[in-house]
């Protein structure tokens, strides 16, 4: 369609800032797929046999974890309002809390190693370089391993903003380190690097951990390749994986204020202003609505966004970009979106040619 262009024809006026969602992760693995994380989870029994038959009667061809959990934050309001036994209420919110964490668990297990991606991250962090501000909805560790390998080779630098390094005593070996909310000075140039690409996770990842006692707000740091076996560890010692998954915008709201450093992304860091931005594979659900409200707050001026053609026809895409136009609204005018291809040329796991 001429409506969807090549990343390459664009790029030039797309420089500000990134949001991406699940599809940059699919991108790289089937795995991060709901339908993956689900097979996996119901195999491996992370998923009691009530959790599975409301799948099946809800979701059965595309298992979606946050719309089962949407529907029992649903049913849960509901019994409140009805009054209904504490007994009975305390079901529903168990079974809620479990799916949660299956999920989260399953995103561990399921999780590709590094050398299973590798011949990709450098292409992904060549890609995100490119912006100011990058936003990664997604709760695996693709970014931050890409970051990893552009850092390495002494490209623009990519900060997540953890780099104030936090003392342990003799037991702890992994590192770790504290978020910095001074951005403004992160983003300044430093010895070699004329520019930093700060990466920030709204709704959390499985290397930024809580700690049990304090309810302070850790990265985990380890080489790529062990970072996994670092996370597991360091979760059944020390705290819970700083991860929002509920189903609905109004409980993934409650979540992100419970936690200093998803208030100060949610509140500082989204809605600041930039003339641009670009959405690489993000579905823009009703669950998400709170970042829509804070994408509004930054008076963005243009917008670009991906699209899979895939096997699509012209019919089916045209509907999608409606759709896409309508979500956006207020925004930006429709006319001041570009949509471009999520296989283009030099665009995110992409090589450019």
């Amino acid at each position: 369609m001429s409506e969807i262009v090549q990343w390459s024809a664009i790029k030039e006026h797309f420089q500000g800032n990134l949001l991406v969602g699940n599809g940059g992760s699919i991108a790289l693995s089937r795995k991060f797929s709901y339908s993956s994380l689900y097979e996996y989870a119901k195999d491996k029994n992370l998923l009691k046999h009530e959790a599975v038959a409301i799948f099946d009667k809800f979701q059965k061809k595309n298992p979606d974890f946050e719309r089962v959990l949407f529907s029992l934050w649903q049913a849960d309001y509901i019994n409140e309002r009805f009054k209904v036994e504490k007994t009975e209420r305390y079901k529903v919110r168990s079974g809620y809390l479990k799916i949660r964490r299956s999920l989260i668990d399953a995103v561990k297990d399921i999780h590709p190693e590094f050398g299973e991606l590798k011949s990709d991250l450098v292409n992904v962090g060549r890609f995100i370089t490119q912006f100011n501000n990058v936003f990664s909805l997604n709760y695996d560790l693709t970014l931050y391993w890409a970051s990893l390998s552009i850092n390495d080779i002494n490209l623009n630098r990519i900060e997540d903003c953890f780099t104030q390094p936090v003392t342990h005593g003799s037991q702890q070996k992994t590192k770790t380190y504290a978020f910095n909310d001074d951005t403004d000075d992160l983003r300044e140039p430093n010895g070699i690097n004329s520019k930093a690409t700060l990466l920030f996770y709204p709704h959390g990842n499985l290397f930024i951990y809580q700690t049990k006692a304090t309810k302070e707000e850790k990265k985990i740091e380890a080489n790529a390749d062990l970072l996994l076996s670092k996370i597991t560890d360091m979760w059944r010692k020390n705290g819970n994986p700083v991860f929002i998954c509920e189903g609905s915008s109004e409980s993934k709201l409650s979540s992100i204020s419970a936690s200093k450093y998803l208030t100060h992304v949610f509140q500082k860091e989204l809605p600041r202003q930039s003339d641009n931005l670009t959405i690489y594979g993000w579905g823009m659900g009703e669950q998400d609505e709170h970042i829509m409200e804070q994408l509004k707050a930054a008076k963005y001026k243009r917008v670009a966004v991906s699209i899979f053609t895939g096997d699509k026809s012209e019919r089916s895409l045209a509907d999608e970009i409606r759709g896409i136009k309508q979500k956006l609204s207020d925004v930006v005018p429709p006319d001041k979106i570009v949509f471009f291809d999520s296989t283009s040329s030099g665009c995110w796991k992409n090589e450019e040619v």
